[in-house]
C-alpha cells in the first residue's frame, strides 16, 4: 500500500505554555498496522520550537536529523546535533 504524504494524519503538538511546539506526521497511518510499532513519524521542529522533556518507559526513541541543527538533551547530557546525525535514547 502506498500513500502520499498529504494523505497521512498530521498533528500539531503544543508545549506546556500552549504555544506550538512541533508538528508530527504519522508515517504508520495505514489500516494494516504492525501492533508492535507504536510510533513512526516525521517530526518537524521549527526554529524556536522544541520537543519538551519527556520519559519513555520500556521503549527507546530515535531521531534522524534531516536538516538544520539543534540542541539535543539525553538525560543530563546536552549536545548540538545537525543534519545527518542519528540520536537514540534508551528506555
Amino acid at each position: 500500500m502506498i500513500k502520499n504524504a498529504g494523505e497521512l494524519s498530521l498533528k500539531e503538538w503544543k508545549n506546556s505554555f500552549g504555544n506550538r511546539s512541533y508538528t508530527l506526521t504519522n508515517l504508520k497511518d495505514f489500516p494494516e498496522q504492525n501492533p508492535k510499532l507504536r510510533l513512526y513519524a516525521h517530526v518537524r521542529v521549527e526554529p524556536g520550537e522544541e520537543v519538551e522533556y519527556h520519559v519513555h518507559h520500556n521503549e527507546c526513541e530515535y531521531y534522524y536529523i534531516l536538516s538544520g541543527k539543534g540542541l539535543y538533551r539525553d538525560n543530563e547530557r546536552e549536545m548540538t546535533v545537525s543534519a545527518g546525525a542519528v540520536t537514540m535514547t534508551p528506555s
